[in-house]
């Protein structure tokens, strides 16, 4: 599912990516324990950068938001190998 982010009117940082998150995933059911491997959310960036950014802002913004554990992830990044992103995938439970 595609969400419009048209009707946010906070400011399009960081700090407030969590917030945005749970806004948006407000209407979506929680993902079930099984199978593991499927994301709740998935969040894409132009560069490993942005990304350790993004997976920084949400690790400390979403138990602020109510977020209970949330488990975050970067994954694809060139220092990780595909088969250990691929193990970490089956056996996490993603929120």
């Amino acid at each position: 599912m595609v969400q419009d982010g048209s009707s946010w009117t906070e400011a399009r940082t960081t700090d407030n990516l969590s917030a945005f998150l749970k806004k948006q995933a407000g209407s979506l059911e929680p993902t079930p324990s099984q199978p593991h491997g499927a994301p709740h959310t998935i969040v894409v960036t132009v560069s490993g950068i942005r990304a350790a950014d993004v997976c920084r802002s949400l690790k400390s913004g979403l138990p602020k938001q109510g977020v209970k554990a949330p488990n975050v992830a970067k994954l694809f990044a060139k220092h990780l190998k595909l088969p250990d992103q691929i193990a970490h995938l089956k056996r996490s439970k993603w929120v």
